[in-house]
């Protein structure tokens, strides 16, 4: 007999399905839809996930983490049949046949699934900085200061190296050459000429995370959808400009973590705090705290040291997700553009 908790995951699995599919991932839609009646059925993907329920789809996505915990267990070569079907370990991707293996990597993995099923995914989406350098670029042109980053949610910090990153155009460039990681845009945004200078790069999360550790790493890549070739590409070209440029990350939450930060004086320099795809999983509380303290460091900002807050986040108002930036000492607001979740699809605006 099915159970109401059994329907619930099996709609949260084909809801991510159709996302994944909206977002160019045959091979997780597929999966994902093929989970979806497994579960409804009672069957080891019940086994694995059930004991999770109830669980709000937006603040714990579940699928997601499902999706984690197996190719975490592809990316450490214990499901040779599967890794046939996953291109981010050379597989071909063909989603019409990469059920049966999956099942079967699933079954004598169950209880390991559950446990990593009950960790947040780690994303660390480089190319959102692809999104989000159109304001830093604004911020640098207008304040003529280095930057003093702070990132909330950093993970493992990968986007507070944005500036070592290379990125194209077929009518602009920015960035070296040489860097291992090289993201392409089809149109550039404003101020590709300005000068950056980069003070400071800070971040907190609640479990950060090492890009030089490679459990970690294997953790990291998991997060990546293993047929978005492109984005698996690009974390491991940010794992190996991570050995260059030293970042820290707290372990903690926002509050207390900026506020103490943002007390600190900063004359001289342009103080930053962004973040992309993080406020969903605040707490209602800790939210508003965040966006309270955001208002103050505001509110105390000069032209000798300015504050900006650069926001890559879901709108429901609006398609796509729209980079929004706002600067003070004068407290105005702009959005920069709209982009998808993982940074392609940018319309400058």
């Amino acid at each position: 007999m099915t159970t109401d908790a059994q329907t619930e995951l099996a709609e949260q699995l084909n809801q991510q399905a159709e996302w994944c599919e909206r977002l160019g991932s045959k091979l997780y839609a597929s999966l994902l839809a093929e989970s979806a009646a497994d579960a409804q059925n009672g069957g080891p993907v019940w086994s694995a996930l059930g004991a999770h329920l109830p669980a709000p789809l937006l603040e714990v996505m579940l699928p997601l983490r499902f999706m984690a915990a197996m190719h975490s267990i592809v990316l450490r070569d214990r499901a040779p049949e599967l890794a046939r079907f996953y291109p981010s370990v050379g597989g071909d991707g063909k989603p019409d046949e990469a059920w049966p293996a999956f099942l079967s990597a699933l079954r004598p993995n169950i209880d390991e699934v559950w446990v990593s099923s009950g960790s947040p995914v780690q994303t660390n989406e480089v190319g959102r900085s692809a999104a989000l350098i159109g304001g830093f670029l604004r911020i640098a042109h207008d304040t003529g200061k280095p930057l003093r980053l702070l990132e909330v949610g950093s993970s493992a910090g990968l986007n507070l190296r944005w500036d070592r990153y290379r990125y194209t155009s077929s009518s602009g460039s920015w960035g070296s050459p040489d860097s291992a990681v090289h993201i392409t845009w089809d149109t550039p945004p404003p101020h590709l000429d300005t000068r950056v200078e980069v003070a400071q790069r800070r971040g907190c999360d609640p479990n950060p995370l090492n890009p030089l550790n490679r459990s970690h790493r294997i953790r990291l890549l998991s997060a990546v959808w293993a047929d978005q070739v492109e984005r698996v590409e690009r974390t491991r070209g940010a794992f190996a400009e991570a050995a260059s440029v030293p970042v820290e990350v707290d372990r903690g939450s926002a509050i207390p973590w900026l506020p103490r930060l943002l007390e600190q004086p900063s004359d001289g320099a342009t103080t930053v705090v962004f973040h992309s795809i993080v406020l969903q999983y605040l707490a209602d509380q800790e939210r508003a705290e965040f966006l309270q303290t955001i208002e103050a460091a505001g509110a105390r900002a000069t032209n000798e040291a300015p504050f900006a807050h650069l926001t890559l986040e879901p709108d429901p108002g609006m398609s796509g997700f729209p980079v929004r930036l706002r600067m003070w000492p004068n407290g105005d607001e702009v959005i920069l553009a709209q982009s998808g979740p993982h940074g392609a699809d940018i319309v400058w605006t």
